[in-house]
């Protein structure tokens, strides 16, 4: 049996319990006002029996130090003595909040003296455990610590849990550690939110495995197809080659003959300039010819005829000069022959000279004449007749000037004919300039008719639209057989990447194969798991169903104390579902349709009827304490004073320790052991009417 002794409590939440707070048996009212610190007595000594508290919830598992150390202290100590049997045990649990957590466990001999029996938070925890039978927190306080908030607990944890509450108080512990292990490893198997299973794993494995065994066929299949490629390519390459090899000296057979058909072509047409101007020449010097021929017939000037005839031998001299042949002209020898001078000796004089002295005469002849008219006129005859003889005179004396001028005029003509016919002369090139020209003229034919054009092909004929289309050809055969070497160097990198990816996957088939028969191992191993967990689920149900009768009797007898009568049979099914009959109505109705008061002391009644009914079935290791938290809240007065008498009578028999927490007043006259709270300190106990100063 588990009894508990004392309390003392250090900044715990509100608690300032400086001294022992003794724990009677019988019911024991903890009164006081909001927040003065009752329900802080129940955390208490849960935290010194599991290092754990109700509210607030643990964080991942574990209770915050910070949640439970009083506002502006940073320590906080709980001292808990509790007895199990005849032995008496002492806790002691001190946080901090920036260091780990302190924890005792010693065992009170019966001299007073402390055995050391655990040192360490998880340590203590896990013997106070072994000294409760094996009675963990949640079923601790599911069964032991019955709250206005949470009295329905039972009905709403899952129902896995619910099962391992009952199992743990029907002494069939066994098929919890079976189960658990079982489903420990189904969820091995399996796998959770929080963690991968083995199964899964395996199959994302075999994906990644088929993945590979697929790309491994792939990588075969394109290293095969490579190499038949590369096989073909090749014959491409060769026959590409050939024919580029073919194009490529056909080509360059049209480059050297357009070449040297330009090259012909263009010392040709150098040949036909000077050729031309060869033949300009010759033209000059027969115009020239034909001009001095023309011209002998009409000098008549003395020294003419040497100026044409030198004139002449130079036209002889250039004319021999013009008409050599190739083999003449290196033993060919003239000198110059100088452009003859004209002397115009008495004709120097110019014919504006000449008229400028006719002018007077002229003019007196014209006056002596018009003079002779006008005398006539006036009736002058002598004097007529005078002026007319010498008008007479001085134009006969002008006509023999003008004669003169005349024959002055032609012979400036035969003297600008002469200086028309030198200028000729002289426009003419020199000897020396000639023959270079004639010279360059039999060089440049003889090396254009030296050049021999390149033999062509049979059949070919050469034109610029031939070698445009000859050169295109080449060109793309060219980028042809780039483009395969290129294919060919691609296809030789890919079958050297595919032989190390087959080489280096060579176990791929083989190692689908293991995963594949792994996963049917663990199936299998996963389906007796499963066929295990039901066979025991099986048979703990079977156990389990013999506890709902009693629990279902406990709590019409509960509920017919707590209801006054009202309320006196109810029903619960597999899953605990409660109908209650309602007299009113004259048949079974579900919880929820009732009052929320009401409602409440269902729950009341099925929580006490659940400690009643499975707690004897421990091993030996009854916790004989039972606290309820506030839960007259939605009572009223008459229902308050028949829950109060329950715990006082029937329930005391079954509980030695029943700590009822309250802020209703008017207790007191009930429950005469009652500790008062405030602001965390227990001020006065009564006990049996006897005040206690605490």
């Amino acid at each position: 049996m588990v009894r508990l002794l004392s309390l003392q409590a250090y900044n715990f939440k509100k608690l300032r319990i400086d001294e022992p707070l003794n724990f009677p048996e019988g019911t024991v009212l903890i009164a006081g006002m909001n927040e003065s610190g009752k329900s802080s007595i129940l955390d208490a000594v849960l935290y010194a029996l599991y290092g754990r508290v109700i509210r607030p919830p643990p964080l991942r598992g574990r209770t915050r130090n910070e949640d439970i150390i009083a506002y502006g202290a940073n320590e906080a100590r709980v001292i808990l003595e509790f007895q199990v049997a005849d032995r008496k045990f002492k806790v002691i649990r001190t946080v901090h909040r920036s260091k780990p957590t302190r924890a005792n466990l010693d065992e009170i001999l019966e001299n007073g003296e402390l055995r050391p029996l655990a040192a360490t938070q998880e340590k203590v925890t896990e013997e106070i455990e072994r000294l409760l039978g094996g009675i963990t927190f949640q079923e601790l306080v599911s069964s032991n610590v019955v709250a206005q908030k949470d009295l329905d607990r039972l009905i709403r944890v899952a129902a896995d849990d619910r099962r391992q509450i009952i199992n743990a108080f029907l002494n069939l512990e066994s098929f919890n550690v079976v189960s658990d292990l079982l489903n420990e490893e189904r969820k091995n198997l399996e796998g959770t939110h929080s963690r991968p299973g083995k199964i899964p794993q395996a199959k994302r494995e075999l994906e990644l495995l088929q993945q590979e065994f697929e790309r491994f066929k792939e990588y075969r299949e394109e290293l095969r197809k490579a190499q038949d490629d590369i096989a073909s390519l090749e014959n491409d390459r060769r026959e590409t080659a050939e024919k580029l090899q073919s194009k490529s000296n056909l080509c360059q057979l049209l480059f050297n003959y357009n070449d040297e058909r330009k090259r012909k072509e263009r010392l040709e047409a150098e040949a036909t300039k000077e050729r031309s101007r060869l033949q300009d020449l010759k033209s000059q010097v027969a115009n020239l010819r034909r001009s001095v021929d023309g011209a002998q017939a009409r000098l008549s000037l003395p020294n003419t005829a040497s100026v044409t005839r030198r004139i002449q031998e130079r036209i002889v001299r250039i004319e021999e000069l013009l008409e050599a042949s190739e083999d003449k002209l290196g033993s060919l020898r003239m000198e110059e022959v100088q452009p003859p001078s004209i002397d115009l000796g008495p004709l120097s004089l110019s014919i504006e000279e000449v008229g400028k002295s006719n002018l007077p005469l002229a003019v007196g002849v014209a006056l002596s004449f018009l003079s002779a008219l006008l005398s006539l006129l006036l009736y002058w005859p002598i004097t007529a007749l005078i002026l007319a003889l010498v008008g007479s005179v001085l134009l006969l004396k002008l006509a023999k000037r003008i004669a003169k001028l005349a024959h002055v005029a032609k012979m400036r003509v035969e003297v600008g004919l002469l200086h028309d016919l030198l200028g000729q002369l002289k426009a003419l090139p020199s000897w020396q300039e000639i023959l270079e020209l004639k010279t360059e003229c039999i060089r440049l034919e003889k090396k254009a008719a030296q050049l021999i054009l390149p033999e062509l092909p049979q059949g070919v004929t050469f034109d610029d639209r031939l070698l445009e289309e000859e050169t295109g050809q080449r060109e793309e055969l060219a980028k042809r057989l780039e483009g395969i070497s290129a294919r060919i160097e691609e296809k030789t990198n890919l079958i050297e990447h595919a032989t190390k990816y087959l080489e280096e996957h060579k176990d791929a088939e083989e190692n689908l194969r293991t995963q594949e028969e792994l996963i049917k191992r663990l199936e299998r191993d996963l389906d007796v798991l499963r066929r295990a967990l039901e066979g025991i689920e099986k048979t703990a149900e079977t156990l389990r169903r013999r506890v709902r009768p009693n629990v279902q009797r406990y709590m019409s007898h509960i509920l017919h104390a707590l209801t006054s009568s009202r309320y006196r049979a109810v029903k619960l099914d597999d899953d605990y579902k409660l109908e209650v009959w309602d007299p009113e109505a004259g048949e079974y109705k579900v919880r929820e349709v009732f009052s929320g008061g009401t409602e409440d002391q269902f729950m009341l009644a099925m929580r006490l009827s659940f400690a009643l009914a499975l707690l004897p079935e421990t091993k030996g290791r009854k916790p004989e304490f039972l606290f309820l938290d506030e839960p007259l809240g939605s009572s009223d007065e008459v229902r308050r004073s028949s829950i109060v008498d329950y715990l006082s009578s029937e329930l005391s028999e079954k509980f030695k320790q029943i700590f009822l927490i309250s802020h209703v007043g008017g207790l007191e006259s009930k429950i005469p052991r009652t500790i008062y709270m405030e602001e965390g300190r227990p001020r006065l106990s009564y006990c049996a009417s006897l005040v206690e100063r605490v």
